[in-house]
């Protein structure tokens, strides 16, 4: 095995193999969330144990590779992201929260094999229950897909709900992992309305756990579920941020992530800020085709009205589909959105020294857009967009240049 520092310098080590396990609703287990999903490590459905999938041979191998030098196939979206200079890839971040389990690291078998499962970082998505059904998504993270994937394939045959199989074995296993829990995400689905996930705040409340630094990818549509308010939750706990899935807002929003009511959206924000202004929120967007030209007008607005800081946001930068890609853009229209992140930077730097408000990350969010639509070409799957919308917004009734005219001048060269 290489020296710490020498591990720490390469850029295909990571963390995330010593302090977590990623399990998706349909019970398929992969090293962390960024993972490429068709290179699964195991099931947890199949095998049932997570010590199992902990040590499964894809596992190890991962394991020794990184602790060689060597790159892996699975690891290719945090290469991809950290080529184009894009912001701080999980892997980056990664081993700088968790590096104080390096003893993790040096407990490595010959074999790759570890004898204790950790959780320091949880992301267990628990199901795929959810209200909306947004153009980047699919069935596999939402529910509501589920008639839309008919239509689309009628020899479709998943159940509309997707879950782990999570029975007393699995709390069993995990609840002793849970008390040593330092991190972690909540996705889905929509996790605030899933029932594991108040099982897990619940299991931290009871064992005085309230440092533990919480993360949210939310939609935002809802703050209840059932009878429970996660509001009240979160006042019982010190770290929580929402990184709410705002891509852009009104018609627009309500177009791109199915079933968004904008209007409840902004009441939830004006609530939130209310009721828990310590809860630190940000904007996540998913840019893609759909909203990269507007993103930025929608992220002053929201600037400017007070409910978000400058920096209190994170492009997430869709790659996949790759037809819905801003690589997708024709190279002869590229300056349309290079020209507009330029105008509405300096337009939010301008009211952020206005209110003495820290604005460093504005840049480096929209530069990492612009470098990723500039690091490849695939305006060859142009086509394969257009006849995605001719049937999506055909079942939904729905018609893309109606809501986003500004895709015309872009893609119609």
């Amino acid at each position: 095995m290489k020296n710490k520092e020498e591990l720490l310098q390469n850029d295909s080590f990571c963390m995330m193999p010593w302090v977590h396990m990623h399990i998706f609703p349909n019970g398929e287990v992969y090293p962390c969330c960024v993972w490429d999903a068709a290179l699964s490590v195991g099931n947890y459905n199949e095998e049932i144990s997570l010590l199992a999938l902990w040590n499964s041979p894809s596992m190890k191998q991962l394991r020794l590779n990184m602790l060689s030098g060597k790159k892996s196939e699975g690891c290719s979206r945090c290469y991809e992201l950290e080529r184009v200079k894009s912001l701080p890839t999980l892997r980056q971040t990664t081993n700088e929260y968790f590096l104080h389990h390096w003893d993790s690291v040096e407990k490595t078998e010959s074999d790759g094999s570890l004898a204790e499962v950790k959780m320091n970082y949880l992301d267990i998505r628990f199901n795929n229950l959810c209200n909306l059904r947004c153009q980047t998504c699919c069935h596999e993270f939402s529910s509501s897909w589920y008639e839309d994937r008919l239509n689309l394939e009628a020899d479709y045959s998943s159940p509309k709900v997707i879950q782990v199989n999570s029975g007393e074995t699995f709390w069993n296993e995990l609840n002793p992992l849970l008390k040593a829990t330092e991190h972690a995400y909540f996705a889905g689905g929509e996790p605030l309305i899933c029932d594991e996930h108040y099982q897990v705040l619940d299991l931290w409340l009871q064992n005085d756990m309230t440092d533990v630094a919480i993360m949210y990818q939310t939609n935002f549509s809802l703050l209840s579920h059932k009878k429970l308010k996660v509001l009240d939750y979160w006042k019982k706990f010190n770290n929580v941020t929402v990184l709410a899935s705002l891509d852009d807002s009104g018609p627009r929003a309500e177009y791109l992530r199915k079933g968004t009511d904008w209007d409840l959206i902004v009441r939830n924000r004006e609530q939130l800020k209310e009721a828990c202004p310590e809860v630190k929120f940000l904007l996540t967007p998913t840019i893609s085709l759909y909203n990269v030209y507007h993103f930025p007008e929608f992220h002053l607005d929201w600037v400017k009205k007070g409910f978000v800081k400058p920096n209190d946001f994170r492009v997430n930068i869709l790659s996949q589909p790759n037809y819905m890609s801003v690589k997708v853009i024709p190279e002869k229209k590229r300056h349309l959105i290079v020209d507009r992140y330029k105008s509405y930077q300096e337009e939010i730097i301008k009211v952020a020294i206005e209110r003495d408000l820290k604005y460093h990350d504005v840049q480096s969010n929209y530069d990492s857009v612009i470098n990723f639509m500039n690091s490849g070409d695939d305006s060859h799957l142009l086509n394969e967009f257009f006849n995605w919308h001719k049937r999506i917004d055909l079942i939904r009734d729905e018609k893309l240049f109606e809501t986003f005219p500004e895709l015309r001048e872009i893609l119609l060269v």
